[in-house]
Formats: C-alpha cells, sequence, structure tokens
C-alpha cells in the first residue's frame, strides 16, 4: 500500500489527545497513532478516529466497568484505502433483499428497510466478485424498549431516515475488508460499529429510603417481601429496568432464605406472576419500591443492634 508515514508534532498528539481521541489510556492512544501511521489516514480531516466506550468485565468475581476503544473510519476512508492500494477494481450492487417477497433488487424505493444488503468488491487478480452480506437487524441502531428491556426499540438517528443507505455502507465496508484484509485489519467503519456504541440507558438512581413506623423490628426472611405496606411513605414509581436493578442491587430473600430475581420477588409481592409482556402500573410500582426501601430498612436496624 503506498502511503507516506503521517508525522505529528507534540502540539498535534496533544491536540489528537485531548478530541479525536478523548479518553483513551496512554497505551491505546499510542495504538491509535500507529493505526493512523500505518493507514496513511488523517485524524485532522476525520478520515479517522478513536471511540471509547465503557464495557462490563469480570475482575476477581466483580463487574468492573473499563474504557475500550475502537478504531473507526468513515465508508469513504475504507474506499481510500481501497484505492490507495492500486488492487482496487471496482464494485457491484448495492443489492436489497425485500423480506415481503424474498427476492434480491438492485434499487430501494420501499417504506421499511430493507432485509439485507449485499455488495461484491473486485480486486486485481480476482476472477471473480468478493461479495459480503449485512443482515440489517445486525446492525441497525435502535432504542431501548421497556417492555423487553433490550436495545430493539424504535430506529434511531439515520437508520430510521434513510435505512437503506446505512445498511449498504455496512455491506460494502465488509466486502471491502474481506477484499483487503491487510489493509484494513483492526479498522472498522463507524456505520458497523454505531450500535455498540449506543449509550446505554440512564437507570433512575434509587430513591432516597423514607421515614417510616413498624410495629414489629424483629428481622425476619419469610416478612421481607411481604412488609408493611399502609404505615410506609410511598416511593416515586420508578420505570422496570430501575425497578431491576433495585431488585440486584437490594437482593431480597425468600422465606428459605434464597435470594431471589426480579421475576421472583414481583410474583411475591404482586401475587401473581410477571412475564414480560406486562405493564407495571404505579400502584405496583410503588408497592415493590415500598417493599425494597422496608428491606433496606429492617437490615440496617438490624446491623446497628448487633454492632
Amino acid at each position: 500500500m503506498s502511503t507516506e508515514l503521517i508525522k505529528f508534532d507534540d502540539n498535534q498528539l496533544e491536540i489528537i489527545k485531548t478530541t479525536i481521541a478523548k479518553g483513551t489510556t496512554d497505551e491505546q492512544f499510542a495504538l491509535f497513532i500507529q493505526v493512523c501511521q500505518l493507514t496513511g489516514l488523517n485524524p485532522f480531516a476525520r478520515q479517522i478516529y478513536a471511540v471509547v466506550r465503557k464495557v462490563k468485565k469480570q475482575v476477581n468475581g466483580r463487574d468492573v466497568w473499563e474504557p475500550e476503544m475502537s478504531i473507526q473510519t468513515s465508508i469513504d476512508g475504507y474506499r481510500l484505502l481501497a484505492q490507495r492500494s492500486a488492487e482496487y477494481q471496482g464494485q457491484d450492487g448495492p443489492y436489497f433483499l425485500d423480506k415481503k417477497t424474498g427476492k434480491w433488487t438492485d434499487y430501494w424505493i420501499e417504506s421499511y428497510p430493507p432485509d439485507a444488503a449485499r455488495v461484491g468488491v473486485l480486486r486485481k487478480g480476482f476472477t471473480q466478485f468478493l461479495y459480503a452480506v449485512a443482515r440489517f437487524e445486525s446492525y441497525a441502531v435502535r432504542g431501548y424498549n421497556e417492555r423487553t428491556h433490550k436495545m430493539d426499540g424504535e430506529l434511531k438517528n439515520l437508520w430510521a431516515k434513510m435505512p437503506e443507505v446505512m445498511i449498504s455502507k455496512v455491506a460494502e465496508a465488509l466486502a471491502l475488508r474481506r477484499a483487503f484484509p491487510a489493509e484494513l485489519s483492526g479498522v472498522y467503519t463507524k456505520e458497523e460499529m454505531e450500535q455498540a456504541d449506543m449509550p446505554l440507558p440512564d437507570v433512575p438512581p434509587t430513591p432516597p429510603t423514607p421515614s417510616v413506623h413498624v410495629v414489629q423490628e424483629q428481622h425476619n426472611p419469610e416478612q421481607e417481601a411481604e412488609q408493611v405496606e399502609s404505615e410506609v411513605v410511598v416511593s416515586e414509581p420508578v420505570s422496570v429496568s430501575a425497578l431491576r436493578a433495585r431488585v440486584d442491587e437490594i437482593k431480597p430473600t425468600s422465606r428459605r432464605g434464597e435470594v431471589m430475581n426480579f421475576e421472583q420477588f414481583y410474583q411475591v409481592v404482586a401475587r401473581k406472576p410477571y412475564t414480560a409482556d406486562d405493564a407495571i402500573s404505579p400502584e405496583e410500582s410503588g408497592k415493590l419500591n415500598r417493599q425494597l426501601d422496608e428491606i433496606v430498612r429492617i437490615r440496617a436496624n438490624k446491623q446497628q443492634q448487633s454492632a
């Protein structure tokens, strides 16, 4: 690949570190600069950039959020790298798969997204195009769904406005990387990584423990999930995702002293099974929060007594 080695002075490195590669560790930043130099892509021209996101990892049995970097470029950057190789011989496509007819077409005018896109790339020495297929649902960016607790809600950003353009870019990137693995190794397009870069939904903070008056102070696992209702100040209802987070944090116990998950705790308190299709009412949300508040209070009192 005929590219001149890009060099940066100390001032330029500082600018890249605080803007284009903001949030990278020293090791990640050194790797990013090396990739810029090897590929010949200029970060100041927005041809390449570093994206840092928090990833949950297990460290000594505990969940730890650590920064993880992905080096990304635009589809134009991919095309530039392929062109610089002097072996790029053109493309075929994109083609789109219509999920209703099951047929491929070279144009898209439907109001719904295509099921997949296919692009072929021809490199010097190849006898035929090298194709790659990208499924729409594998890369489309969607919002958070309160009902399923997953990122499978409404389409977001350009994936909602021009889905056929976005998925065709992904298919083209996949085909280019297959045809030029040495030139494009370790660098991904924004369209490929946009789903992974979507921030997780914010979980509302745990509401403060209300002041309560309870007749019975003795701790009993059987009563943790069935404690007082009328004498507790009502907490504000929160989303299902926040309730799940509270249950996972507080870890209420069953009558046998076993830790309950959200579904088990809901069934004990609401006296009915919970399914993913259920919509929790404000009354049920408040009831669940009150029981969790009471469990926290009882445990705190027990710790004070034993201290």
